[in-house]
C-alpha cells in the first residue's frame, strides 16, 4: 500500500468519525432545546472538543495529500472511481447522473439516532416531502370459514309422527273398517246377537324422495367447511320436500298420500260456526269435540298450521281489545292451543289447519331412512365432479282416517 493511499484511507476514517459525532451532538442539542435546557452538559462539551480535534487532524491530512497531488473526495477511495466499477456504461452516459440521490449521510444518521430514542428529527426537505406508500390495501381479505346461511328451514314433521320400519318395497294392512251388529242384553235361553267385522286389505307402496348435488374435486380438497355445509343443506332441502309430501301428497305418480288427500279424514268448515262472539278459536274447540266424538274417539295432540294462520289466531281480541290467546304478549305462552301442541310450517296453505291424534291415526312407514350416496353421472369424472345423492323411501300409512281432521277457512 502506497503512502498516499494510506493517508487517503485515514482521512476518510477521520471524516466519517466526525460526521458521526456531529450527528450525535445535533441530536442531543435538539433534545436539550425541546427540554428547555440552554447550557451544555459535561458529555456535550466533551463531544464538541472531540469534533474540534478531528477538524484539526482532518485539515492536517488534507494538507499532506495536497502536497502529494492526490486528494480523494469524502466517501470515495483512491484509484478507479466507484461509479465505473462493474459497469459497461461509461459514467458520463449513465442516467443516474441526471437524477442523483441526495440523501446526506448526516441526515440518515440523525434519523437513525432519533428513531432509537423515539424522538422527532428534522431533515432536508427533499426527504421530508416524499410520497407515503403502504401495501396494506393490497393484502388479501380474510375468508370467514363458514358460508353465511341465508335460507332457514323448519322442523321436520316426521319427528312428530310414530314410525315403523319395513324391509320390503310395500306394506300390507288388514284394516277393520266397521262392525255389523252390536252387543246387547240377552235373556235366559235366548240367542246372543252376532258381531261381524268388516275387513279390508290395504297395500301401501314405498315412495322415494330424492335429490342430487355435484361438487368439484377442487372444492372437496380445498374447503372442508363448505363441503360440510353443502351436505347439511342437501339434507334440509330434502326434508322440505318430505314435509310437503306428508301434508299435500296426492298419491298419484309415485307421490305419498298426504294427510289432506287421505280418504275418510274428517273436515270442519269454520264459516259454518255462527253466533254471538264466535271466533276461529271457537271453531278449533268445536273441531276437537268432533274428533273426540267421532268413530275413532280421537284425542288430538297435534295441530299443524301455517305461521300466518297461527299469527292471525293470536291476534284475535275480545270486546275490550285484549288478546285472547296471549293476554300478556311480553310473556307469550308456548305454541299450544287448547292444550294441543302447534307445529308451524309453510308447506300447508294459509287458512288451513290439521288436527290429529298421533297415537291413533297411523304411522310413517320407512323402507330406507334419509341417507347420502356419492358417485358419478355422465361426464362427471372427466369434469372433476363428484355427485352426491340424498334419498329416502317411505310412505304415510293413515290406518285410522277418523283420527285426522282438516280445519278449513281459518283466518290467514
Amino acid at each position: 500500500m502506497s503512502v498516499n493511499t494510506a493517508l487517503a484511507s485515514e482521512l476518510e476514517k477521520l471524516k466519517t468519525r466526525k460526521a458521526e459525532l456531529v450527528a450525535m451532538l445535533e441530536s442531543k442539542l435538539e433534545y436539550a432545546t425541546r427540554s428547555g435546557r440552554q447550557d451544555l452538559n459535561i458529555q456535550e462539551r466533551a463531544m464538541v472538543g472531540d469534533v474540534r480535534q478531528l477538524d484539526a487532524r482532518i485539515k492536517h491530512a488534507e494538507n499532506e495529500l495536497k502536497r502529494a497531488g492526490d486528494v480523494p473526495q469524502f466517501g470515495q477511495k483512491s484509484g478507479r472511481p466507484p461509479e465505473t466499477r462493474g459497469s459497461t456504461v461509461p459514467p458520463e452516459h449513465r442516467a443516474s447522473r441526471y437524477s442523483p440521490m441526495r440523501f446526506r449521510e448526516e441526515d440518515m444518521r440523525r434519523m437513525h439516532e432519533a428513531l432509537k430514542a423515539r424522538q422527532e428529527c428534522a431533515i432536508r426537505a427533499d426527504l421530508e416531502h416524499r410520497d407515503f406508500f403502504s401495501p396494506d390495501s393490497m393484502l388479501p381479505a380474510t375468508l370467514y370459514p363458514w358460508p353465511i346461511q341465508v335460507i332457514e328451514h323448519e322442523p321436520r314433521l316426521l319427528d312428530k309422527f310414530p314410525g315403523y320400519a319395513v324391509e320390503t318395497p310395500s306394506i300390507e294392512f288388514i284394516q277393520h273398517t266397521g262392525t255389523t251388529g252390536s252387543a246387547g242384553v240377552v235373556g235366559e235361553g235366548q240367542p246372543k246377537p252376532e258381531l261381524v267385522f268388516d275387513l279390508a286389505q290395504l297395500t301401501l307402496p314405498m315412495s322415494k324422495i330424492a335429490s342430487h348435488l355435484a361438487l368439484s374435486w377442487e372444492i372437496l380438497s380445498d374447503w372442508d367447511n363448505f363441503v360440510s355445509y353443502a351436505h347439511a343443506e342437501h339434507y334440509r332441502l330434502t326434508i322440505v320436500a318430505e314435509n310437503d309430501q306428508l301434508i299435500n301428497g296426492t298419491g298419484a305418480s309415485g307421490e305419498l298420500t298426504g294427510l289432506r288427500h287421505t280418504t275418510g279424514v274428517l273436515t270442519h268448515d269454520c264459516t259454518a260456526d255462527t253466533g254471538t262472539n264466535v271466533t276461529a278459536i271457537d271453531s278449533i274447540q268445536l273441531s276437537l269435540a268432533q274428533l273426540r266424538t267421532g268413530s275413532a274417539l280421537a284425542i288430538p295432540n297435534l295441530f299443524i298450521t301455517s305461521p300466518n294462520t297461527f299469527t292471525a289466531l293470536k291476534e284475535i281480541k275480545d270486546l275490550y281489545g285484549r288478546y285472547i290467546l296471549t293476554p300478556d304478549p311480553a310473556n307469550d305462552a308456548p305454541d299450544t292451543l287448547w292444550g294441543v301442541d302447534v307445529v308451524q310450517t309453510t308447506q300447508i296453505a294459509d287458512g288451513t289447519g290439521i288436527l290429529l291424534d298421533t297415537t291413533k291415526f297411523g304411522q310413517a312407514v320407512i323402507r330406507e331412512p334419509l341417507l347420502m350416496r356419492m358417485g358419478f353421472a355422465g361426464n362427471d369424472f372427466t369434469n372433476n365432479l363428484v355427485r352426491f345423492v340424498v334419498e329416502e323411501r317411505l310412505n304415510l300409512a293413515v290406518t285410522r282416517p277418523a283420527a285426522v281432521l282438516i280445519v278449513e277457512h281459518l283466518p290467514a
